[in-house]
């Protein structure tokens, strides 16, 4: 369950990476202007998106987990997919309103001891060990119906939806999807190609923290290139059934965005991720390495 917690954390952390960056302007036609030539050549990264604009993000995350127990190494491998929903309800001057559903989820796995697994939330004939497990991990998110509210430079100002926490507000609750939104900020001022912006989002009592930079990297043929490098750190202690689990993880993510250059909706996202985590239960430690590639398309 353990692991099953942590790739869910990371696939929310991923997911709104790309998906959050929703704001608006309000004297802009385009997301992206380009100013005049003695403003040499800068952009304001602004997403204005129509009201109804919509798309299914599809992603693909490959995942492998080697770790170290009672003197053994073992290594899992695991593939999950999961869609979602995303349409503009509003846009104002103040604030641009998204409704984001999860269509589906699919998993397969490797593991030592436990053999092969597959599960989908598509389909009615799931068999193993942790498909309970799963139902219970992805059942509120395929139910919910979430409404994120950002004002323009991208900043979660409010996330509704999911149940038992009818109102999410930034940095008041764990694995809070408001958190993991403010990934997505863009930079104050105009920049030019090749120019870089930093933001650190710490998810209040989620564990995981960013340091994130991106550079633009280049603007043609009706598209936006993005890049991202992001120092990621997590640090928790948990009480469980037999005693404290206290997970400590750090690590890398490298990754590439292309917009559409005309609204900055998202087109496609790569990311590379690298981690080092130790997992302490009972006074036994369980050193752990993680490396997975995201694969995110929107159609």
């Amino acid at each position: 369950m353990k692991n099953v917690k942590l790739i869910l954390i990371l696939l929310i952390a991923s997911q709104f990476l790309m998906s959050g960056k929703l704001s608006s302007t309000k004297n802009s036609s385009e997301n992206i202007v380009k100013l005049s030539e003695n403003d040499n050549g800068k952009y304001l990264l602004r997403l204005n998106p129509e009201v109804g604009k919509s798309g299914k993000m599809v992603m693909t995350l490959n995942m492998v987990i080697d770790m170290e127990m009672m003197g053994q190494s073992m290594s899992t491998t695991q593939k999950m997919e999961m869609a979602s929903d995303m349409k503009i309800v509003s846009n104002t001057d103040e604030k641009v309103v998204t409704s984001m559903k999860y269509d589906y989820f699919a998993m397969s796995m490797e593991a030592p001891m436990m053999g092969s697994m597959t599960y989908d939330t598509r389909k009615d004939d799931n068999e193993g060990m942790m498909v309970e497990a799963l139902e219970a991990s992805f059942g509120e998110l395929l139910e919910s119906e979430i409404t994120i509210e950002q004002s323009h430079d991208g900043t979660t100002l409010k996330t509704t939806g999911l149940e038992d926490e009818s109102q999410l507000t930034t940095g008041q609750s764990n694995m809070d999807i408001s958190s993991m939104m403010n990934m997505s900020q863009f930079p104050e001022k105009a920049i030019k190609i090749g120019d870089s912006w930093n933001k650190k989002i710490q998810g209040g009592s989620s564990p995981m923290t960013f340091d994130a930079t991106y550079t633009l990297k280049k603007v043609e043929e009706g598209k936006v290139y993005v890049d991202l490098v992001s120092k990621v750190t997590m640090s928790e202690i948990q009480d469980e059934e037999g005693g404290s689990v206290s997970t400590e993880m750090t690590g890398i993510q490298t990754g590439t965005f292309i917009y559409e250059q005309a609204t900055m909706w998202l087109l496609e996202g790569i990311i590379n991720q690298d981690f080092d985590m130790e997992v302490e239960q009972m006074g036994m430690k369980i050193p752990m390495k993680l490396k997975s590639d995201i694969i995110m398309v929107v159609e």
